[in-house]
């Protein structure tokens, strides 16, 4: 993997922080160690990207760096991302976002009321 690949891969990781720190942490405290797996592969719908944690003993490839990341990261204040390419993987460790990330979350749909709110009578 080259250079650039690895910071354009950083720099994707680091956009979407919020949302993998929540769902590494949750993940963490109902299954234990594990990692995200995101699948670039196929084209995403809505340029959202699908993903999903797996818990240390459920993850099926084998990788150095992912084995010495399980053993050393820190679920309190880091999290393991693993980018499923069509030519193969990256793996990486992110950290916990920044102190006040949590207040300038989205949702991930826009709300939309079932009909038009009616003039009071």
């Amino acid at each position: 993997m080259g250079e650039r690949t690895r910071q354009t891969d950083l720099a994707w990781i680091d956009q979407n922080r919020d949302i993998f720190w929540l769902s590494a942490a949750t993940s963490f405290e109902e299954v234990g160690h594990g990692a995200l797996l995101v699948d670039l592969r196929p084209e995403p719908p809505d340029h959202d990207q699908p993903f999903s944690y797996q818990a240390e003993g459920e993850l099926e490839l084998q990788d150095d760096k992912l084995e010495g990341y399980l053993d050393d990261y820190d679920p309190g204040r880091e999290f393991i991302v693993v980018l499923q390419k069509s030519d193969g993987h990256a793996v990486y460790r992110g950290c916990r976002p920044y102190i006040g990330w949590m207040a300038d979350l989205q949702t991930r749909t826009r709300y939309e009321a079932p009909f038009p709110p009616q003039a009071e009578r």
